[in-house]
């Protein structure tokens, strides 16, 4: 089937869904990457955390200074801690899933209607959910832990990554469940290759020669049409066979 075919014989519910989860996903993108999962602001100066880099303002100036760079053991031999790591790790494997659902979930309207790509955007979408509040939740929990650290509050990038989490598991697997239950195979699903539906009394075409249809008595029954090659159509003029 053409593409078109495809995305009119997709529920809508599974379009709506797809449509969300591109958001979704552009959403947890900018939580993932920006480095603002936690700031701290003490008289002139800010500092802002994230998963990947931090920052470091000094509103003392005119303009304000800021340095920002990335976190790592690269960067002056610094440790990371374990759960940091392992939050890191979480959020790399929900943006794959995330990733992979919106390949799936598009392939799924314009490719090809097999319930087996709807399938799996029900399972790779509350995984990617899951992933995610796994990620939040090891990095809020452990930062907190340390006393020090109680300076810091969360901030925008957290909380981005947070809401993605619950509209995977609470939003988007539901419509993906439903928009699958939904989606009926229509004619277009049932239609052979080299075949054209055709309503009653009408020729019809197979394999390059047109088929047709043998009226009959009630009482008897024909399971074969009648076929006409090609060349010999012209000379027919009456499109149905009296028996």
């Amino acid at each position: 089937m053409g593409i078109e075919t495809n995305f009119r014989s997709a529920n809508v519910i599974t379009v709506v869904a797809t449509g969300s989860l591109i958001v979704t996903t552009v959403i947890f993108l900018v939580g993932f990457s920006t480095a603002n999962w936690v700031t701290a602001v003490i008289g002139e100066h800010r500092f802002n955390v994230g998963l990947w880099k931090s920052c470091y303002c000094n509103y003392g100036f005119t303009p304000k200074f800021c340095i920002c760079g990335n976190i790592g053991e690269e960067n002056g031999g610094v440790q990371l801690e374990d759960w940091y790591k392992a939050s890191r790790a979480c959020a790399v494997i929900a943006l794959i899933f995330l990733f992979a659902a919106m390949g799936v979930s598009v392939a799924s309207i314009f490719l090809s209607q097999s319930p087996y790509l709807r399938m799996a955007c029900i399972a790779l979408v509350p995984s990617a959910g899951v992933m995610i509040a796994i990620s939040v939740i090891v990095y809020a929990v452990k930062l907190f832990d340390n006393p020090s650290n109680d300076v810091f509050a969360l901030a925008y990038s957290f909380h981005l990554c947070a809401v993605t989490a619950s509209i995977c598991m609470f939003i988007l697997t539901p419509l993906y469940g439903i928009g699958h239950v939904r989606t009926k195979p229509g004619v277009s699903n049932m239609a052979q290759p080299g075949m054209v539906i055709h309503a009653p009394g009408q020729a019809y075409v197979v394999n390059n020669q047109t088929t047709f249809p043998m009226t009959s008595h009630p009482h008897q029954s024909h399971t074969n049409p009648a076929i006409v090659p090609e060349e010999k159509i012209k000379h027919i003029t009456d499109a149905t066979i009296d028996i």
